[in-house]
């Protein structure tokens, strides 16, 4: 075979390999959340996070537990759809599995602790081209309370223990900061009194024995305005 003909079929190949990349690629950058995409069916869900299943199944939500996350951190995952659509991811991010964090609801983690921690998940937030669109706030408080503005999502000790005094001297029970990308919002949700609010005593919002770990935060992914626009058209 002529080295010409050789070269071009390697060419070809190589053409071929470079255009499945990119498809793969484009795949990649086109999921939303974890290897979800906004829009799918619950069917859709469960084949994307095999070989997990999901410990619980309604009709409009699917709940996996124990989801094993970095650094030793653990998540509750729920998918939840409308129409038969997702429309929304909710995490509950767990403390390590270690002695301090293992049934210690009464303590209190610092705010600073949570997000040092748990900073791959902000990196990864980061990395989906997600920005500060409603900073460091207090989420029950009237915007006299805004410690550092509510643009503000920078993530250094100084910064962030200024919110939690804030929030303290506040007596508000919610931290909020939300970032954003061209099709999803994820808002974060630090309950600055662990798993009691004060405001009621003895009411808790989880259970704490020695099976359960410090819930860090919520972190809850919607799509955007106008991704949620879209799909909303295609209802009917």
């Amino acid at each position: 075979m002529k080295k010409s003909v050789i070269m071009s079929m390697l060419k070809i190949i190589y053409i071929a390999f470079a255009f499945l990349f990119v498809i793969e690629s484009n795949a990649q950058e086109k999921n939303d959340v974890r290897k979800t995409k906004w829009g799918m069916s619950i069917s859709d869900v469960i084949s994307a996070e095999y070989p997990m299943s999901p410990t619980e199944r309604k009709t409009n939500e699917l709940k996996f537990t124990n989801v094993e996350l970095s650094n030793g951190h653990k998540a509750t995952i729920w998918y939840t759809f409308r129409n038969a659509q997702l429309i929304e991811v909710r995490y509950a991010i767990y403390g390590y599995d270690s002695p301090y964090t293992r049934g210690t609801c009464s303590k209190i983690i610092p705010l600073y602790d949570k997000v040092k921690y748990t900073s791959f998940i902000f990196q990864s937030i980061i990395s989906k081209g997600m920005k500060c669109v409603f900073g460091w706030h207090l989420v029950h408080s009237s915007s006299n309370f805004f410690p550092v503005g509510k643009d503000n999502s920078n993530l250094d000790q100084q910064t962030v223990e200024k919110v939690e005094m804030a929030a303290s001297e506040a007596i508000e029970n919610e931290i909020g900061l939300d970032f954003e990308n061209d099709r999803t919002r994820a808002s974060f949700s630090f309950n600055q009194y662990q798993n009691e609010d004060p405001r009621f005593k003895g009411i808790k919002i989880f259970e704490c024995n020695d099976d359960y770990f410090n819930t860090y935060y919520w972190l809850v992914f919607k799509p955007n305005s106008n991704v949620e626009a879209e799909m909303i058209k295609g209802d009917f």
